[in-house]
């Protein structure tokens, strides 16, 4: 469902809306020059340039996005023309030395649709320091280092990574979230050398490094023997640990060379690990080894989105990839719980077993005292479901859902179903 205005009032209903809200007539010269910041329901940003000479210019999760013209009307509203039906109407309501309110009316067109709406905002002088990072949507193929500055320039501009900035990034780990919902995590070292974990699995190599170039950029280069197959990384937001970069990923594939322009936001991860997410969870009767009390598989689903971390606004999911490759692999994680932490503050995590998953959706836990537990596994939309095919639990089954991920572990909350009949 589209989320559009219930009704469609009037110029007229907003000015009696804001005229009940005590509005204030403005001038020209209290609006020339401002620039009015708002963060919208999901913590993205939005960004308002009054030009001098009746211009502006319109952000969008930090991004240019729209020009427009401005004015102030008879009402002492200020009215904003995008110059594509679209139309703005500030009227100013009250502010003090960090913020300033308006109420607010708006026309535009969607989906061949005309809809109004009247609103109320307040607004920010300045950048806010945290709100949620976005990718600025480029992606081209066959591209040039002019298409790369390009499309650096209609994002904005970059921001020149100096020295300094290199150091302070040496031990963080950049983690990014593909569309299929599985990860990449690169962790830039002292002696410039480039951890890369690829959907949670290490892929060691020697001869990957990473430097600053003289434009601000950050380089990836895969093989120092073969300096021609690079990544450039142009950053363009940072805020709450999340950063923007535009990419120009140059590489040879069966032959052929690609050269792309691509656009991503990572999540930066320094030093502590993450930990379990603990909201939601089943209270635990610790003297008979079982839960105090039982959920439903609808409080399941709640936990997991309480506890989501999102980047982009992708969502983290189990692959197949991520657990079998291409079929062709099996692959063993260690089920890790935290037990406080040590003196750096990091969490001690201590393994409690392992789980194997085996081509043709087979696998087992493994356990060193009482063996392997069999299931078979299948991935519906990302969330990992285990069918137990052991004697003794033939009907148990357990949902699986990523949650959080530094690129290298992953923060899981499960959904255990039990037919042993071992809790009373």
């Amino acid at each position: 469902m589209n989320d559009v205005p219930a009704g469609s009032p009037s110029y007229q209903d907003f000015v009696a809306s804001a005229t009940n809200c005590q509005y204030e007539t403005v001038a020209i010269s209290d609006i020339g020059g401002a620039e009015f910041y708002r963060m919208n329901g999901r913590g993205e940003l939005r960004h308002w340039v009054f030009n001098t000479d009746g211009t502006g210019r319109y952000f969008r999760n930090g991004y240019p996005d729209d020009q427009f013209t401005w004015e102030i009307n008879s009402d002492g509203i200020v009215a904003i023309d995008y110059g594509n039906s679209a139309l703005d109407y500030f009227a100013y309501v009250s502010k003090d030395n960090t913020r300033i309110s308006f109420k607010l009316y708006s026309e535009w067109t969607e989906e061949g649709q005309d809809l109004k709406d009247i609103w109320s905002s307040g607004f920010t002088f300045s950048r806010p320091e945290d709100f949620t990072v976005r990718s600025c949507k480029v992606n081209l193929s066959s591209a040039t280092m002019d298409d790369f500055t390009n499309a650096i320039k209609s994002c904005g501009g970059h921001y020149v990574v100096t020295e300094e900035d290199a150091a302070e990034i040496v031990n963080t780990k950049f983690v990014r979230v593909r569309g299929a919902g599985d990860t990449r995590a690169y962790r830039f070292n002292n002696d410039n050398s480039v951890d890369y974990y690829r959907a949670g699995e290490s892929r060691v190599d020697d001869t990957r490094s990473w430097e600053r170039t003289d434009e601000g950029y950050l380089k990836v280069i895969w093989d120092s023997s073969n300096p021609a197959e690079y990544m450039l990384l142009a950053n363009l937001l940072y805020s709450d640990d999340q950063s923007s970069f535009i990419i120009y990923d140059v590489y040879q594939e069966d032959g052929q060379w690609i050269k792309d322009v691509w656009s991503v936001v990572f999540r930066e991860y320094e030093g502590k690990e993450i930990t379990e997410c603990n909201e939601g969870n089943s209270p635990w009767n610790s003297e008979l080894d079982q839960p105090a009390a039982y959920n439903r598989i609808a409080d399941y689903y709640e936990a997991v989105d309480n506890c989501r971390v999102r980047t982009d606004d992708q969502v983290l999911k189990f692959t197949e990839d991520m657990l079998v490759g291409n079929n062709d692999k099996s692959s063993t994680w260690a089920l890790l719980y935290t037990e406080g932490t040590d003196e750096q503050g990091a969490p001690v995590y201590v393994e409690e077993e392992r789980i194997r998953f085996d081509p043709n959706n087979k696998g087992a836990f493994v356990d060193a005292e009482d063996g392997e537990f069999g299931f078979d596994w299948q991935i519906d939309d990302g969330r990992l479901l285990l069918s137990i095919t052991h004697q003794d639990y033939v009907g148990s089954t357990e949902n699986l859902s990523i949650v959080e991920s530094d690129g290298e572990y992953f923060s899981v909350k499960t959904f255990w179903i039990d037919t042993s009949g071992e809790w009373g």
